[in-house]
């Protein structure tokens, strides 16, 4: 998963109901194997060798991932105003600090996991790939009329994650929302091929440097520093991509109502119970 997709799959398990979360903690590892496997097409020696790997990380985010989570958690659900722009970004840099500590964790397991697919495998992970992008394709090449409307539909959906937090927003707040997400489709498109170009050089790399030394080195270099020849512009994209997720907390904070701030430290005390369960469960 990407930085953005492991973020969300956690913050989805927080939303869901008592009973299906409890399940879902306890069964977490056999989750996360299932989307393996889809990305991968797993043989069973692979996935039986991928899960013990698996749980060795997932009982190291325990002592580590997890107490951090909790820790920021608390300091924020604390507060009964809201966040200044200062917080806010250094939330944001916290998340990619524990973005590159989870992915320094798994390169070696990666490293061991690509070293030994074999070319249909490749197939599938590459057609895997290709699909999570089908809506973003979409989007980008839908005529200049459908795509404000489904770019109106994925602003939506990033209003209703926010909504989870807060509570439901205003008119006046979602309509400043809106203004501040807005990505016109000339650049959404050329966003959409500088990442393809990018994903096509990162596996077209991995295929050489899988048999060397050092691959799982590659691999977190790679992390901090993807692109390629696409380096620098994709560095600027990262950069551009997280201040627009920054605009919206930092265009709605001011814009809070002492409902919504109350609304936000009753659920953000609902996710420390989650977490303290979550460094309970015996894996």
């Amino acid at each position: 998963m990407n930085r953005s997709n492991c973020l969300c799959f956690l913050f989805c398990i927080f939303l869901t109901g008592c009973t299906l979360k409890g399940l879902i903690f306890d069964h977490l590892d056999w989750l996360i194997m299932q989307e393996m496997d889809e990305a991968f097409d797993l043989t069973d020696k692979q996935y039986e060798t991928m899960r013990a790997r698996l749980i060795l990380q997932l009982k190291t985010a325990q002592k580590t991932t997890l107490p951090e989570i909790k820790k920021e958690l608390i300091r924020i659900a604390s507060l009964d105003r809201p966040l200044t722009e200062a917080e806010i970004r250094a939330l944001s840099q916290k998340a990619w600090d524990l973005w590159y500590e989870y992915v320094n964790r798994l390169a070696e397991d990666a490293a061991f996991l690509l070293f030994n697919l074999d070319e249909k495998q490749w197939r599938h992970f590459e057609g895997y790939l290709e699909r999570r992008k089908d809506d973003y394709r979409e989007r980008v090449t839908a005529s200049p009329k459908d795509y404000d409307g489904l770019f109106r539909e994925l602003q939506d959906k990033r209003i209703e994650r926010v909504e989870a937090l807060v509570g439901e927003v205003t008119g006046e707040q979602r309509e400043a929302l809106y203004k501040v997400s807005y990505l016109d489709q000339k650049k959404s498109l050329e966003e959409y091929q500088l990442s393809n170009r990018v994903r096509d050089e990162f596996l077209k790399q991995v295929k050489v440097k899988k048999s060397e030394p050092g691959f799982s080195g590659f691999l977190k270099s790679w992390a901090r520093h993807p692109g390629g020849g696409d380096e620098k512009a994709y560095q600027e994209f990262r950069k551009e991509r997280t201040e627009r997720s920054l605009r919206i907390w930092l265009t709605l904070e001011p814009m809070l109502n002492k409902e919504q701030l109350k609304f936000r430290r009753g659920k953000l005390k609902e996710f420390i119970e989650d977490v303290r369960k979550l460094e309970a469960v015996k894996f």
